[in-house]
């Protein structure tokens, strides 16, 4: 019964995957909760699963913009991190094709430019997404 009755949750906990409740939030696009969890549990923002992903992976993963602005917003993020591959989520925004989620990171203070993003945007057709990473698009 005290169990039931205590109001202590472990927002820090981890999966057997490694994956704490903002990485969860971000795959499922929850950005609202996403805000509230950053809010107690700052640094689970950035933290990598057993499999290198964070948070940010998994909300690029599902195309969710309010979800990377909740994540980019905090300033928790390391928007420059790069994956066992070396692709920054630039890159893999760029490779995706998500023209919004460009947008947004290339507004990050501090985000470092990667040829690889203007490369992938082209391999893959993505003239939109060459024009923000270009500058060409406001």
């Amino acid at each position: 019964i005290s169990t039931l009755r205590s109001h202590h949750l472990d927002l820090s906990g981890k999966d057997h995957n490694g994956r704490n409740a903002i990485s969860w939030a971000c795959s499922g696009g929850h950005h609202t909760v996403v805000e509230y969890l950053i809010k107690y549990d700052r640094k689970g923002a950035d933290e990598e699963d057993v499999d290198g992903w964070t948070p940010l992976a998994w909300a690029l993963d599902k195309d969710t913009p309010k979800t990377v602005g909740a994540l980019l917003a905090s300033g928790l993020v390391n928007i420059n991190r790069k994956d066992a591959g070396g692709r920054t989520p630039l890159v893999w925004a760029a490779m995706y094709g998500y023209v919004d989620i460009v947008r947004m990171l290339m507004k990050v203070e501090g985000i470092k430019m990667d040829s690889a993003a203007l490369r992938q945007a082209t391999i893959y057709g993505h003239e939109d997404v060459m024009r923000v990473l270009q500058g060409l698009d406001n």
